[in-house]
């Protein structure tokens, strides 16, 4: 609806890939990216702030993953075995070789419990933004109270000498974070593999052309 009001087009992400080299440090050194993503002037990352059953915390990294194309994601998730760091590898790749210039973590309400499509949404009341993408996470961690040693992808960028996780050499501008900490956000209690099965990459086909007729039903209500 908000895109709507304002004029902003939505486009899907899922056509005109192209394969690009992430990177031989990665897992999957060749993955096909949105032509929409890699012909942009800039990328502005805009995550919701959200648990994940095998990431532990969905955010700016991870968000990024969704500029590969279509399906491919569940067949990197199938090629991937349960290695999660293994995964999270892929996830830096892409981060890197994307250079959002922004990424702004949206917490003015965030996902709980079992995310990233189940969990309880509750109040955050907070942004968090910066050209580094892992700084964004590594601060958005501390103030849901997240260990990112519990989340892959961290671990991953830290191996891959990808952004900073410091947070003594983390400049935080505006509130401070003892001020928006959430010292009762609900961390996932139970982790789920990695890879993908036959009936869960079916699910996902069924979701999501179901939230695809949705959301053109809702565009074609809006130009009438």
């Amino acid at each position: 609806h908000v895109a709507l009001d304002l004029g902003i087009e939505i486009r899907d992400l899922a056509r005109r890939p192209r394969v690009c080299r992430v990177g031989e440090d990665s897992p999957f050194p060749r993955v096909p990216l949105s032509a929409l993503a890699l012909d942009a002037d800039v990328i502005i990352n805009l995550p919701k702030i959200k648990t994940h059953v095998q990431m532990g915390m969905s955010l700016g990294v991870k968000n990024l993953f969704g500029a590969v194309s279509g399906k491919r994601k569940a067949v990197f998730h199938f090629r991937n075995g349960e290695d999660p760091v293994r995964f999270g590898r892929l996830l830096v790749a892409i981060a890197r070789y994307l250079k959002p210039a922004l990424t702004i973590a949206d917490g003015i309400v965030v996902l709980e419990r079992h995310g990233p499509t189940t969990g309880d949404p509750r109040p955050g009341e907070f942004l968090a933004a910066s050209g580094d993408p892992v700084a964004v996470d590594r601060v958005v961690l501390d103030l849901v109270g997240v260990d990112p040693a519990t989340v892959p992808y961290m671990e991953a960028a830290r191996q891959m000498g990808y952004g900073c996780q410091d947070l003594d050499r983390i400049e935080v501008l505006g509130d401070a974070i003892a001020d928006l900490r959430l010292t009762d956000y609900v961390q996932v209690a139970r982790f789920s593999p990695i890879n993908f099965t036959l009936p869960r990459v079916v699910k996902s086909v069924v979701r999501q052309v179901f939230y695809l007729v949705s959301a053109r039903a809702e565009a074609w209500r809006g130009r009438g």
